[in-house]
């Protein structure tokens, strides 16, 4: 077997494709790397996938073999055309033609724009399959989301190093490596954080810690309980292979957390609840 075909061997033999690693989000919790259905592939708990294992030990080894043995592309001269063809090519196009993903990759951000990360992979990102259902579901089109990314009104950082960018009506989630689009959704109805006003003085006195309302739930650590308030917040509950359970909402399509099926502490339902109110910006404390 040729280097290559072990290669493609390797990665025909991975899970679903992308990969996502998840690291701990406090000094008590694990890490965990998942495939793109959220089956959890490594963690501390478990031993990892055996295809994603070899991949990883075997690699490599491969990779730098056959770039060793791969000559370096020659220069193909681009031939030459008539004059008044390539006059015809470099004329402008109508204004009331729409531009081509392409052509909004050569569009120029504002001056007020923050530059984006990344800009030789950035504007033909692929798109999660979870995302692009919902693109079709609300008719929007690759094209919108190129768009966006090509002239954001602002951006933001998001979580594990991706970023959002945001649109006059929707704001777009790109990965660290600005490769994959990871969510749309609807742009929430606040100000960009560089055009905040500052908030108006009170005109009541602030009420004292000690007498300010506490939240409704308290958090327990039965698992019955904390699974009958995931539900009452709209989450919805699935078994991994591994054991774990796999949280999602309705109204964050493309976003999933994994967390443990047995509580490892007393603490494990406060945990839980911070890691969900990061994720979805959920607070199971209070009510829906």
């Amino acid at each position: 077997m040729s280097t290559w075909d072990h290669l493609q061997a390797l990665a025909a033999a991975l899970p679903a494709l992308p990969l996502t690693y998840t690291p701990p989000a406090h000094p008590h919790d694990h890490w965990q790397i998942c495939d793109a259905t959220g089956t959890i592939l490594a963690c501390p708990h478990q031993p990892p996938h055996p295809a994603l294992a070899a991949f990883l030990a075997q690699a490599p080894e491969l990779f730098a073999a056959l770039a060793a043995t791969t000559p370096a592309p020659e220069p193909t001269p681009h031939p030459q055309r008539p004059s008044h063809e390539r006059s015809a090519d470099q004329a402008a196009p109508p204004n009331d033609v729409t531009p081509s993903p392409l052509e909004l990759a050569r569009i120029v951000p504002r001056p007020d724009a923050p530059p984006p990360p990344d800009t030789a992979r950035l504007w033909l990102p692929s798109v999660l399959p979870q995302t692009a259902a919902w693109l079709d579901a609300h008719g929007m089109s690759r094209e919108d989301v190129w768009r966006i990314l090509a002239d954001p009104l602002h951006t933001r950082p998001g979580r594990d190093g991706a970023r959002i960018y945001a649109g006059v009506s929707h704001e777009v989630v790109l990965s660290a490596d600005a490769s994959v689009v990871l969510a749309v959704y609807p742009r929430p109805d606040t100000p960009s954080p560089a055009a905040s006003p500052t908030p108006a003085p009170r005109s009541t006195p602030q009420r004292s810690r000690t007498h300010q309302a506490r939240p409704p739930h308290k958090l327990t650590g039965d698992p019955a309980q904390f699974a009958a308030l995931l539900q009452l917040h709209g989450f919805t509950m699935a078994t991994t292979p591994s054991g774990h359970q796999r949280v999602t909402h309705p109204q964050h399509p493309g976003r999933s957390l994994n967390l443990p099926s047995t509580p490892s502490d007393n603490r494990w339902a406060l945990n839980a609840a911070a890691r969900i109110r990061r994720a979805f910006g959920v607070d199971l404390r209070l009510d829906p």
